[in-house]
């Protein structure tokens, strides 16, 4: 049997998506529409998303909302760092047309796509259908990008508008995924001597998607070597 492996090749990591409720990365950050629609007194604008208030009384000028006959509209948050989003909330207006919020994709962008012709977006997720009064979207996979944009591709008709209350965006710095975190734990209570703790360490993501890879690279190497008969060395349900 072989003593030493040589690991070889190039990982690609696919981040799986995990609901995160913590902090909204979304609150009181740059926003901006495709159009505003303007209606006197009543606020429609795009900042009403991100403001933490979480009324859907549009009449309150608590919601945003596009333009009459904007046949692409879209509305922009700018996060100001990159983040790795894993979910959006959405508070769809409540009080009237709740319908207008219906097939938009969720797209996430490293750069400004309002300022930057090139911007290529990655999609978060493309919601097909009619949306609830309220729901929690989460990514098909999670997604690294500062600018979230909620983007409906065609509209119905000349007021099919594009109308949110409020927008909550959730994931984690990326820094955070390579911190490991080390947790004393005292053997008696009241201890405050080094030797008199045990601990333990609370791996980061990253490591602990690499530790995966190795372990399913050991047991690859390893398995032609084991003999189906040798005692609790196979994971199977024969195991001896």
């Amino acid at each position: 049997m072989e003593t030493g492996m040589l690991f070889t090749g190039v990982l690609i990591l696919k981040t799986v998506a995990q609901v995160y409720c913590g902090q909204n990365l979304a609150l009181n950050k740059p926003a901006w529409m495709s159009s505003v629609y303007a209606a006197g007194s009543v606020s429609s604008a795009a900042e009403n998303s991100v403001d933490g208030h979480l009324g859907t009384n549009w009449f309150h000028g608590v919601c945003s909302s596009t333009a009459d006959n904007d046949r692409s509209p879209w509305i922009v948050i700018d996060l100001l760092s990159q983040y790795e989003v894993h979910n959006v909330t959405i508070y769809n207006r409540g009080d009237d047309v709740p319908e207008r919020l219906h097939d938009f994709v969720i797209e996430i962008y490293r750069t400004n796509p309002s300022n930057c012709s090139a911007a290529t977006p990655t999609i978060c997720k493309a919601y097909v259908g009619v949306f609830g009064l309220t729901g929690n979207v989460q990514c098909e996979s999670a997604v690294l990008g500062r600018f979230v944009r909620i983007w409906k591709p065609t509209t119905s008709q000349y007021q099919d508008l594009l109308t949110v209350c409020e927008i909550e965006v959730y994931g984690i710095r990326p820094d955070d995924m390579l911190k490991s975190v080390f947790i004393a734990l005292p053997k008696k209570p009241n201890r405050l001597d080094c030797e008199e703790h045990r601990t333990i360490s609370v791996m980061s993501h990253t490591l602990k998607l690499l530790l995966k890879i190795i372990l399913e690279r050991c047991r690859y190497k390893i398995r032609p070597e084991v003999a189906s008969c040798q005692i609790e060395v196979r994971e199977t349900p024969y195991t001896q």
